[in-house]
């Protein structure tokens, strides 16, 4: 079964201190997929036509191990704004950094071929103030195929959500 919008859920946010994430199987992931990790901003056009992350933050890939992960499994990315220490309970991480924010931050997860060209989005997550936009900000869905509340998820705050 091939990933698309919603295979996966984030359910972990940690933007202080030693940053990292979690997500949430949903469909079941084949043994050796790969799923790749941006902060950087989307530019809110199409894939393929000019859609792009905006360059300066991170990402990374992770890369699923030797058997099928079942819906439910959750996979736990920690210290991701470290080479050198970060690490991940199930399968192995690679590639740059991910530094998070308290506010104005956005993860994106996709299958593409590598953390800046995606070709399909799985979902998203937000802790900008006034969630997913389709205009400017950190927070663009538009050209994603994501929608917020359902594949992408707005993390609930008035100031910003350094953990959730």
């Amino acid at each position: 079964m091939a990933l698309g919008p919603g295979s996966i859920a984030f359910v972990g946010f940690n933007a202080d201190g030693n940053d990292g994430f979690a997500f949430i199987v949903i469909d079941p992931i084949a043994a050796g997929s790969v799923i790749r990790f941006s902060d950087n901003e989307w530019n809110g056009l199409e894939i393929g036509s000019g859609g792009a992350f905006n360059t300066g933050e991170g990402g990374l890939t992770w890369t699923n191990g030797g058997s099928e992960l079942a819906a439910g499994t959750v996979v736990e990315l920690l210290n991701t704004s470290s080479t050198s220490t970060r690490s991940v309970n199930i399968g192995t991480v690679s590639g740059g950094t991910i530094a998070l924010g308290n506010s104005d931050e956005a993860i994106y997860a996709f299958v593409g071929t590598s953390e800046s060209a995606p070709t399909t989005f799985l979902t998203a997550v937000t802790n900008t103030n006034g969630g997913f936009t389709t205009a400017t900000g950190s927070g663009l869905l538009g050209g994603t195929g994501l929608t917020a509340g359902a594949t992408a998820l707005v993390l609930p705050l008035t100031d910003g959500a350094d953990v959730a």
